[in-house]
Formats: structure tokens, C-alpha cells, sequence
């Protein structure tokens, strides 16, 4: 008798599980938009990075000058895309040769509710 009265008496059955399965589905979708920026934000990094790699490669015989223009090439270049200040960048020369890594370090947003304060991005570029 029990067994019938719980089978006819599904009421309330989706509210809870939408209830269960809301706050994940929330947390996934705010974790989508972080991860997008993060990709957004890398391949800027690589557009600067490969700039950058290419026009230090124009003065590369003189590695202190390639280095320096290289520098300065990926620092306009972010500055115009927005990471003025949170950004780190390495410039090596060597054997003709030019590597640029440029790192991004963006605020994570909506990854806070995981316990993810930043996201860090790097991009390398080497150039003969």
C-alpha cells in the first residue's frame, strides 16, 4: 500500500532536483565565461608575442637593440589591447635568434566562487 502511495505522489520531484543540479550548472556556465577570457586574453598575448619576435628579428645581428625594440613592440601592443599593468614580459637573444614570452595575469571573475582569485596565460615565441 505504502509502495503505490509513493509511485502516485511524484509532486515536487523536478523542483528538487533542479534544485540539486542548479547550482552546478551556474557554476559551470560563470567557469565558461572565465575560461573564455582566459583564451581571449592568450591569444592577445601571442598576437603580441609574435610581433614582437618579428620585429626584434629585423635587428637581430645587434641583440641588445632587437631585445630592446622587441620589448617595446609587445608593451605598445598590449597597452593597446587593455594589460598595461598586469602583464610580464622576457626577451632573450642569442645564436640569431629571438625569444619573446609574454605573461598575462587576469582576475578571474566569476572562478572566484572556486577558489580561483587569477588566471595566468603565457605565450613563447621563438624566431630564427
Amino acid at each position: 500500500m505504502l509502495k503505490r502511495s509513493l509511485r502516485k505522489n511524484n509532486k515536487g520531484g523536478v523542483i528538487a532536483i533542479t534544485a540539486l543540479t542548479l547550482p552546478l550548472v551556474i557554476l559551470l556556465a560563470a567557469l565558461a565565461v572565465d575560461y573564455g577570457m582566459a583564451l581571449l586574453t592568450k591569444s592577445k598575448g601571442e598576437y603580441a608575442a609574435i610581433a614582437a619576435a618579428e620585429a626584434g628579428e629585423i635587428r637581430l645581428p645587434d641583440e641588445a637593440g632587437a631585445a630592446l625594440l622587441a620589448e617595446s613592440v609587445a608593451r605598445g601592443i598590449l597597452a593597446d589591447a587593455g594589460y598595461a599593468n598586469n602583464h610580464e614580459i622576457t626577451v632573450t637573444t642569442g645564436s640569431n635568434e629571438i625569444t619573446v614570452m609574454v605573461e598575462i595575469v587576469i582576475p578571474a571573475t566569476f572562478a572566484r566562487l572556486a577558489g580561483v582569485s587569477s588566471i595566468p596565460t603565457v605565450s613563447e615565441v621563438t624566431r630564427p
